[in-house]
């Protein structure tokens, strides 16, 4: 799970883009705090320029504020949580520069390696995302499902423009939304721009650090595609979606630490599952963890007389099944936050028996009726960063790697 937002600007707009980008980062942080990346498109350099570095956006907001130039009118932003490709190295963090495209990714690429073999692509990084835009760039958006397996988001700006459209794709199973802004407390007809991001509460958080108001907003669907330019959106033909692909991986202890919602826990040796937080740079443990307390699960009325005039006896003992499955996930430490209501089923046939859904989590859960075994689908990584010989975890830490402010831009 990664996090992309960006906006696009009409001329005098009264909008610090910097600010804004920061703004839009510090919204998506929660979905990624690996790296931290901006491209936009300068007037007066007449160009696409960037800035990415391995830290969380909270830890990045003043090279946001200060590297973005004063007369950016569009940008895309991404927050990124990594699977493949070490955040250290910088090449494999978003934005994804290539020769004519940079772009952004929320999702995972199942078969990059097959996609670059079968296309002979020359890749510039090992992050599974550069796949995508080399296809748009030579083949256009809706080529990617004739190769690419797995989830998508992406957005991206054509280098070499007069000025670069902000162009925003749904391939499959990751969110997006969008709404026009206004300069809070000035009287006006008309918006100043329109921004997006992957989530509502992501473009509220931004709007309110940033100082503006949000409009209308508009929520996207797999295979919308939309473009936005001199502050305006614009829907396009819709493009083809990509397929899923067969992946998955189970998740237990030895898994190491959960992400939820921002907090960091992890396993210890004796404790079990423990809270921590970040001191200077390094995971500390939090002094006497508690024991976590869940509370009973309470069934507002039986499900079985609930349908039982709308439903066969095969159907209630589905149902029964799938709550269970919601309780089951709901039990498990990782999302011990989440309610019943808050997993919706996605499809029943796919990965044991039922795929669940947490659209605040992005997170896909399948729970086998057999073991009670839950298998999270394309949940960000959520293993420590080192293990020691015996297998054991070690402290969790993130490298103390300076920022550097320096803006590059794309060929």
């Amino acid at each position: 799970m990664c996090g992309i937002a960006g906006f696009s600007l009409k001329p005098n707009s009264g909008i610090d883009p910097g600010v804004l980008a920061a703004s839009l980062a510090l919204g998506i942080e929660s979905r990624g705090r690996d790296a931290t990346g901006c491209a936009w498109f300068s007037p007066s350099h007449k160009s696409v320029r960037y800035l990415k570095e391995p830290v969380p956006a909270s830890e990045y907001v003043e090279d946001l504020v200060n590297g973005v130039d004063e007369d950016a009118v569009s940008a895309i932003v991404h927050t990124r949580a990594s699977t493949q490709g070490s955040k250290h190295d910088n090449v494999n963090n978003h934005p994804i520069v290539l020769p004519g495209i940079v772009g952004v990714h929320n999702g995972i690429i199942v078969n990059d390696a097959e996609v670059t073999r079968k296309l002979s692509l020359k890749r510039e990084a090992k992050v599974d995302s550069e796949v995508l835009f080399h296809i748009i760039r030579d083949s256009g958006v809706d080529a990617v499902a004739n190769h690419v397996e797995g989830d998508a988001a992406v957005a991206w700006m054509l280098c070499g423009e007069t000025q670069p459209i902000v162009h925003l794709a749904l391939l499959n199973s990751r969110p997006g939304v969008y709404c026009s802004i206004w300069r809070k407390g000035v009287p006006a007809v008309h918006p100043v721009g329109v921004m997006f991001a992957s989530t509502r509460q992501a473009l509220l958080s931004a709007a309110k650090d940033a100082g503006v108001a949000c409009g209308t907003f508009v929520e996207l669907e797999d295979g919308d595609y939309v473009t936005f330019e001199d502050g305006v959106a614009r829907d396009e033909d819709p493009v083809r979606t990509i397929s899923r692909g067969n992946y998955k991986r189970d998740w237990g202890a030895a898994d190491g630490p959960g992400r939820q919602l921002g907090k960091v826990s992890t396993w210890k040796s004796g404790l079990g599952w423990v809270e921590g937080h970040y001191e200077n740079g390094q995971f500390v443990y939090d002094p006497e963890p508690e024991p976590i307390i869940i509370e009973p699960v309470r069934e507002p009325e039986p499900i079985d007389e609930l349908i039982a005039d709308a439903l066969g006896d095969d159907d209630q003992y589905l149902a029964r099944r799938i709550w269970n499955a919601r309780r089951a996930i709901v039990l498990k430490p990782l999302f011990c936050d989440t309610s019943l209501a808050d997993w919706e089923v996605e499809d029943e046939s796919a990965w044991g028996d039922f795929l669940l859904y947490n659209q605040e989590l992005d997170t896909y859960a399948s729970w086998d009726a057999g073991d009670g075994t839950v298998r999270l689908v394309f949940q960000p990584r959520h293993w420590l960063d080192a293990w020691d010989k015996e297998g054991e975890p070690t402290p969790l830490y993130r490298a103390g790697l300076p920022v550097s402010s320096r803006v590059d831009e794309v060929v």
